[in-house]
């Protein structure tokens, strides 16, 4: 790995550059390919104050304050907050003697296009395949475009983009008996994970026909809206906020079905992984996004958007006939053991990072 033909390897030094809305999962992939490469983890964190920030190493870890959160507004010139936070990762890697940035945004795209630096641009799994494409329109350099599907992949390289490459992401864990933790709310709980007013309000519609006692519980973050309608349902009528989860396979497998409501063909759920191998019954919504991971009828139960009817009848078969929801619950762990593993997460990094090794200047 890193090496060009019988020299010696190259250990790729890296500056992974995080904001508070990236990927948790991406230091942890990256820490499989240890020791070739090696991982500086940057944050880019909002603030406020003024004039040009000074980054701050605290605990192993680089800080940059930005003067106001450096976002995805688009193409054209950098916002101010993104040009105070791009000429501080400059001085970062030269300080660290980087090789190469690992990026989730403009910000880090611009400083690596400024040096001349290759660089890998993540795209996060649930965001849509051309969202932050707008933001790349000015930066030029050897970047790797990494995305989490083919099927988002096959879209970005019909937009012309030549260096894509997909990388499954990783559940977290090798093992699928993982303990559940406590939650609140009667049994059965059923969780929905979506952000979304018509995705959650379909489910909540479909769970009121249900006897009672039951839980809903609205799992991920949610949208003003759909805050705003599932706020006067609680308690009374089982609704619960539990927000994003800190251990999402032990919360999973704290409730007894999983719905997985988006019905969005591109924006796949960031916890899809995590839901697969928790070992629970899904239902997921026809042709959407979540739906091309599950084969129907035998690794999740499917229904049309729109359909309260149809999801109310899917979620009173799951807890009435509990040997299939174990069968269909136990078929999607094991494909989830096969798509998202460690050895597959990692392969996928190798080949990326590879690929990045082979820039001009890098020996």
């Amino acid at each position: 790995m890193l090496s060009r033909g019988g020299a010696p390897a190259v250990t790729f030094r890296v500056g992974l550059v995080t904001t508070p809305t990236s990927d948790r999962r991406l230091a942890g992939e990256l820490s499989l390919l240890a020791p070739e490469v090696t991982v500086v983890p940057i944050s880019l964190v909002p603030g406020s104050g003024w004039g040009w920030p000074a980054p701050k190493r605290q605990e192993g870890r680089w800080r940059i304050v930005c003067g106001e959160f450096p976002g995805e507004e688009g193409s054209g010139a950098p916002t101010l907050a993104i040009e105070r936070a791009a000429r501080a990762l400059e001085a970062i890697v030269v300080e660290e003697r980087l090789l190469g940035l690992h990026v989730d945004g403009q910000a880090g795209a611009l400083a690596a296009a400024r040096l001349g630096l290759p660089f890998v641009f993540s795209l996060p799994l649930e965001h849509h395949p051309t969202r932050m494409l707008s933001m790349l329109d000015d930066v030029r350099g050897w970047a790797t475009l990494v995305c989490r599907t083919e099927r988002h992949a096959v879209m970005l390289r019909r937009l012309g983009l030549e260096r894509v490459q997909v990388v499954a992401p990783f559940h977290g864990r090798d093992q699928g008996d993982a303990t559940s933790i406590r939650l609140p709310g009667a049994r059965p709980r059923l969780a929905c994970l979506a952000s979304g007013l018509d995705a959650v309000s379909a489910v909540v519609e479909a769970v009121r026909t249900l006897p009672s006692p039951h839980s809903l519980l609205s799992i991920g973050p949610l949208e003003a809206a759909a805050v705003a309608m599932l706020e006067p349902l609680d308690p009374a009528a089982g609704a619960i906020r539990v927000g994003v989860p800190a251990d999402p396979i032990r919360t999973f497998r704290a409730c007894d079905l999983l719905v997985l409501a988006s019905p969005s063909p591109l924006q796949v759920p960031a916890f899809l992984p995590e839901a697969m191998r928790a070992r629970r019954p899904l239902v997921a919504i026809r042709h959407s996004a979540a739906a091309a991971f599950l084969e129907p009828e035998t690794e999740a139960l499917l229904v049309e958007e729109g359909d309260t009817a149809g999801m109310a009848r899917v979620l009173r078969t799951l807890l009435d006939d509990r040997p299939r929801a174990r069968k269909l619950a136990s078929a999607s762990w094991k494909k989830a053991g096969r798509l998202f593993s460690r050895t597959t997460v990692r392969a996928g990094w190798r080949r990326v990072y590879d690929r990045l090794s082979l820039a001009p200047g890098i020996t």
